[in-house]
């Protein structure tokens, strides 16, 4: 079962204002209250903040990505069986997993380097990450048995998170949640799809 697309966060009543959000007035924003931005909810914890704050840095840094941060496990949006750089509604496209992502230098170079680990041996040893060079072109092979080739590495692709690091998520969100507010975070997760069995 994938993941539902909706994720809440665990949030309670702004304890600046009581929930009405609104506070006491200033002439640049009328009584709008700064402990909740006027909306009156709050996240529920410093824990469920600072890791709502790391979740949504991550979504937003994943929305857009260049084809050389592109790696086995992530979901790319393919339409027509090519991967688009764009998501449009109606296009008919859809999430697909990549399965593997090779790279290789560009043909203008006249050679043949085939893999990522040949850009500095010791990253074979684990002593330093692979890193893909400007102008290399990377093949991505998709989980549907699909071969996207000569992707540039600096090519904008959609990216998300895979269902898994989504499930993760959500089971962090709610052992973070304090007990106080669980029961009303957990009828939230219910309405937006997700089976607590399997956050738990």
């Amino acid at each position: 079962m994938s993941a539902p697309t909706s994720l809440p966060f665990p949030k309670r009543d702004c304890s600046r204002c009581g929930g009405s959000g609104r506070y006491s007035y200033n002439s640049m924003h009328g009584d709008r209250c700064y402990g909740c931005s006027g909306t009156g909810r709050q996240f529920a914890g410093s824990k469920v903040s600072t890791l709502a704050t790391e979740i949504r840095q991550r979504i937003r840094s994943q929305k857009e990505a260049l084809a050389s941060d592109v790696g086995a496990g992530d979901l790319l949006w393919i339409v027509a069986g090519r991967i688009a750089s764009r998501i449009d509604r109606g296009d008919g496209g859809s999430w697909i997993e990549v399965l593997d992502v090779t790279h290789s230098l560009g043909e203008r170079s006249g050679q043949s380097m085939s893999g990522s680990l040949r850009a500095d041996p010791r990253a074979q040893w684990g002593i330093v990450a692979p890193v893909v060079q400007p102008g290399w072109t990377l093949s991505i092979t998709l989980v549907d048995g699909t071969v996207q080739r000569r992707i540039s590495s600096r090519q904008i692709l959609r990216r998300k998170a895979t269902d898994a690091i989504r499930q993760s998520d959500a089971a962090r969100l709610l052992a973070a949640c304090p007990k106080a507010h669980r029961s009303v975070y957990e009828q939230e997760l219910v309405e937006a799809g997700w089976n607590l069995e399997e956050l738990r």
